[in-house]
């Protein structure tokens, strides 16, 4: 008779644990809303805004609409708790690409983005003993790609507390462990253990008499015995890792203008800047110079931020590209030029040398690509899209890809999967690279990769993209339990880089040549995409071919007649027709 275990009892006995991390917490007072009016927003607000009262329960609404959110907090904390303020003021729309984003500003200072991803801001010793003046900047988004729309939101809860560091730490044990459960098959001794643990954690607490004092000491209870646990079952670690990348992928124009870009890239690089003040092994990738750039001209202040954690060595700027481009439609000048720009600006600006080609979601890669990568120094490649293939398998996930004229690029296919695909009924297509941290997508990610017999070490990029925010503190402290919890693979945070030095040290002792495949990455999902705005995409063409043109004339006129070479509006030129 195996082990009784109730899963829907035990995620209640989680939910009610989650619960307990904001027992006694107080509403926040004394808030006000201003409707804003200005063009440019990016500024706090006027000296002479109209603002209003507003209170928990109240509703916001508009289309492409800016708010400020202001309010005042008074800060106890220490090294042992912060002060944490919980703000579910709305829910970001359905893929994070519509619906409410904000940036939040303390003391005149962007800290972090707030958002349905992003709901608890934490505010640490720095700010003890002060009151701190808040003032959120709020975007109702757009409808995401569907009839216009106005969203509508309520403030739904504005509230504050201790951190409750040890009930937090509890559940998130118990939530990843009861997660974890169902992922271990029936014959898996490992799985009963587990189901004894958490049974035995959770008898501790008492729900209908709990006080926080009580919560606590059943929650320094629970934490004994799991470490306990671990302790004892220590070498039933799996024999593969996970190399997690936090990241965040932006469509630089998609559903919404650049303006929207360069704040979606502004609230997510000041919430990556900010986990890293409180995590120090979180790493950092971001693969766009032109985002990048964007931040340099909208916020100097957070560019050196990021500028001074790349040379730590923990903001990896990589991706070999100006931007994540198509790669069919444009000439190969206008591709080498992709390369030049990008390479050369994150060279400037970070001193760092690109090394791989970060392109997860284009449509199809073309046959040149691996012969202008090399000509860069570039031999590492990394995509998804291939897996949306409606039609065939492509048939590994690692390989050599080996383009026009013999040139080849190690290639690393990603195979994270989604938070709640079941990946043992059917095979699991359309992977994702907006990654989220669970057993569950621990274990899919490698029973999806086909080649286990070549390499024992997964990438796996994670963090809400397109506006979500990027990695959330979960995420992050989730990544630290996997690493302890036996039945799952050694997870750490990691680098781009590190991933292929740990990718190149599996393939030299495996001593076995990888698969090759020459020609070009066709896409079989997105047919018909490149007939749609014919227009555009005919003046891109005529642009590349005019500014050829131009340069030939303006070197012919330098060289001939010394007439200046006019670089800079030459590089404008060019970085504008780059970007789209």
């Amino acid at each position: 008779m195996t082990e009784e275990f109730n899963q829907r009892k035990a995620n209640q006995q989680v939910r009610l644990l989650h619960q307990a991390i904001y027992a006694g917490f107080s509403e926040i007072e004394n808030m006000s809303l201003w409707h804003e009016t200005r063009t440019d927003h990016r500024a706090l607000p006027p000296a002479d805004a109209n603002w209003q009262p507003v209170k928990v329960g109240d509703q916001w609404s508009g289309r492409d609409d800016y708010y400020w959110l202001r309010f005042k907090v008074q800060v106890h904390a220490s090294k042992e708790s912060s002060t944490v303020l919980r703000l579910d003021l709305g829910r970001t729309g359905e893929g994070n690409n519509s619906g409410f984003e904000g940036l939040l500003f303390v003391d005149g200072k962007p800290r972090q983005a707030v958002d349905s991803n992003h709901e608890e801001v934490f505010l640490g010793p720095e700010y003890d003993g002060q009151t701190v003046d808040l003032q959120l900047m709020m975007w109702t988004g757009l409808e995401g790609g569907g009839p216009k729309k106005i969203q509508h939101y309520t403030f739904t809860t504005a509230s504050r507390g201790p951190e409750r560091r040890t009930v937090r730490l509890a559940y998130r044990y118990l939530s990843n462990i009861v997660n974890l459960i169902p992922e271990l098959s029936e014959d898996n001794p490992l799985r009963y253990s587990y189901i004894r643990l958490v049974k035995r954690a959770f008898n501790g607490f008492f729900w209908a008499t709990a006080t926080p004092a009580a919560t606590a000491t059943a929650a320094v209870n629970a934490l004994a015995l799991i470490k306990a646990f671990i302790a004892r079952h220590q070498n039933e670690k799996l024999n593969f890792s996970i190399d997690a990348i936090g990241q965040t992928h932006i469509d630089v124009a998609w559903l919404w203008t650049y303006r929207h870009t360069r704040e979606k890239a502004r609230r997510s690089f000041a919430t990556a800047l900010r986990l890293m003040d409180r995590y120090p092994d979180f790493k950092f990738f971001y693969s766009t110079p032109q985002v990048h750039k964007f931040i340099e001209q909208d916020d100097p202040a957070m560019f050196k931020q990021i500028q001074a954690r790349a040379a730590e060595g923990r903001w990896e700027p990589d991706g070999g590209t100006w931007l994540e481009p198509d790669t069919n439609l444009p000439s190969g000048e206008a591709l080498v030029r992709q390369f030049l720009y990008g390479t050369r600006y994150f060279e400037e600006k970070f001193h760092h040398k690109q090394t791989v080609m970060w392109l997860p979601d284009v449509f199809g890669y073309s046959y040149a690509l691996p012969q202008i990568m090399r000509g860069f120094g570039i031999d590492r490649f990394v995509t998804i899209k291939i897996s949306w293939n409606d039609t065939n398998r492509m048939p590994h996930d690692l390989f050599m890809w080996t383009g026009l004229d013999g040139s080849r690029v190690l290639t690393q296919f990603l195979t994270t999967v989604e938070r709640t695909e079941d990946y043992s009924q059917a095979k699991v297509w359309n992977y994702t690279y907006n990654g989220e941290i669970s057993p569950h997508v621990a274990l899919g990610s490698y029973h999806e990769f086909k080649d286990k017999d070549k390499s024992n070490v997964l990438l796996m990029p994670y963090g809400f993209g397109d506006g979500g925010g990027g990695p959330t503190k979960e995420m992050i402290e989730n990544l630290h339990v996997i690493d302890e919890l036996p039945g799952l693979p050694h997870a750490k945070n990691k680098t781009v880089a590190d991933f292929f030095k740990d990718l190149d040290e599996t393939v030299k002792a495996n001593q076995e040549p990888l698969p090759e495949w020459n020609g070009e990455l066709y896409l079989e999902f997105h047919r018909g995409t490149y007939t749609s705005q014919a227009r555009t995409k005919r003046h891109n063409r005529k642009l590349e071919l005019a500014l050829r043109r131009a340069e030939i004339l303006a070197t012919t006129a330098y060289v001939e007649h010394g007439t200046p070479y006019p670089k800079a509006a030459f590089d404008r030129a060019w970085e504008i027709l780059l970007r789209n």
